[in-house]
């Protein structure tokens, strides 16, 4: 799922920037907006992970399969 996710926003970013890249001393350079704009979408992903990740059920703890004995460290003869 990592990889998927950095290929599609690479991507996306690239597209993004290559749109709204400007003309600056005879090169092509990004624009500023075009930073804004990738900086939008990655924090409208952060904010929508964050929405998915909050409404994940918890952790259930389970009892452990031999009872604790209260002593640490201590060997039975």
């Amino acid at each position: 799922m990592r990889s998927i996710g950095l290929s599609v926003s690479s991507a996306l970013t690239g597209v993004v920037l290559a749109k709204t890249s400007v003309q600056s001393s005879g090169l092509t350079v990004p624009s500023l907006d075009g930073f804004r704009i990738s900086f939008l979408i990655a924090a409208g992903a952060v904010l929508i992970a964050l929405a998915i990740a909050v409404l994940l059920p918890g952790q259930r703890f389970l009892k452990p399969a031999i009872p604790p004995t209260g002593r640490i460290g201590t060997a039975e003869a």
